[in-house]
């Protein structure tokens, strides 16, 4: 299951950015967003990071922050794109084996100059490490198929 995580939230994101702009219409419109995605390989990425202060807290001694993944496009039919922003929650001591305790994704408003958050929705959290990150709470239900 583990190898497959990272793509459930891949397709959650994408879900998540679809439900949000459908909220988010304030009239029906044909124009269809160019979505540009980026994966970062690198948990130290200084782009991948800025996104981090937006949490509100630094992460607790054992555990750091890593941004596995960003999309960007127009979700709510404003004339700015907005950017949806995986970020893990993870152990020090495994960085890439997905040892993961907690799952958030950040969508922020693209300004000049600077990104200022719009929402969060935490996805996943294993219950090991309590962190007061203020964020919504998705719950995710897997049905599986018999053929």
């Amino acid at each position: 299951m583990k190898p497959h995580i990272q793509t459930i939230f891949l397709a959650a994101s994408i879900w998540i950015m679809l439900w949000y702009s459908t909220a988010n219409a304030a009239s029906e419109t044909n124009d269809t967003s160019n979505i540009k995605h980026h994966y970062y390989s690198d948990p130290n990425d200084p782009e991948g990071q800025i996104y981090h202060r937006l949490l509100q807290i630094p992460a607790p001694k054992e555990l750091f922050y890593d941004t596995r993944m960003k999309a960007t496009a127009n979700i709510d039919d404003t004339p700015e794109d907005e950017t949806v922003v995986l970020i893990i929650v993870d152990t020090r001591k495994h960085i890439f084996t997905g040892n993961w305790t907690q799952a958030y994704l950040l969508i922020t408003e693209n300004q000049p100059n600077q990104i200022k958050k719009k929402d969060l929705f935490k996805l996943y959290d294993t219950g090991k490490h309590e962190l007061d990150i203020p964020a919504k709470t998705v719950e995710f239900t897997i049905h599986h198929l018999l053929l």
